[in-house]
């Protein structure tokens, strides 16, 4: 037994596996961190001298033509009770800083749809849009980026919506 594990290599040994596999495991997760800080979204701010808003600097509201339009997203959620709910979200933002969201609720079980529309307006502001609902007291933040390569994508809090043509 002991001849076999001399010709045996250090890691099958037990000797260095745990600490290798584990700076393995760190390197990954850096490598991904770093790839992340790439990813080639813009906020709603834009890059040092190319806006994403439409401004020509860093501050300021910024044009609604960055995000104006109508976009799309399924979203499905488990329930409690071994169901599912589908919602459809759609958000149509127009130039005129009026908005409104549609959202079409499904849930499986039940086979009905039901349809929620909330008409709104929308101010855009250092990567977020403020949204404030017709009848609430106040609005809503919800934040904004589109890809730098895919302007027909709109991540609004972290949920990408995709233009509908």
């Amino acid at each position: 037994m002991a001849e076999q594990r001399r010709r045996q290599r250090p890691f099958h040994r037990g000797g260095h596996s745990g600490r290798l596999g584990r700076l393995g495991v760190a390197l990954f997760a850096v490598t991904l961190l770093a790839a992340g800080c790439e990813s080639g979204a813009a906020t709603g701010t834009g890059s040092p001298g190319v806006p994403r808003d439409g401004t020509t600097g860093t501050s300021g509201g910024g044009t609604s033509a960055v995000i104006a339009g109508t976009w799309f997203a399924r979203l499905i959620y488990p329930v409690p009770v071994g169901d599912f709910l589908q919602n459809d979200v759609t958000w149509a933002f127009r130039t005129d800083r009026s908005c409104r969201q549609t959202i079409e609720s499904l849930l499986y079980s039940e086979g009905t749809v039901e349809l929620t529309v909330r008409e709104c307006t929308y101010a855009l502001n250092q990567g977020v849009v403020l949204v404030h609902y017709q009848g609430a007291a106040e609005p809503v933040t919800y934040t904004f980026s589109i890809p730098l390569n895919d302007s027909n994508t709109l991540v609004l809090s972290g949920i990408a919506y995709e233009r509908v043509p």
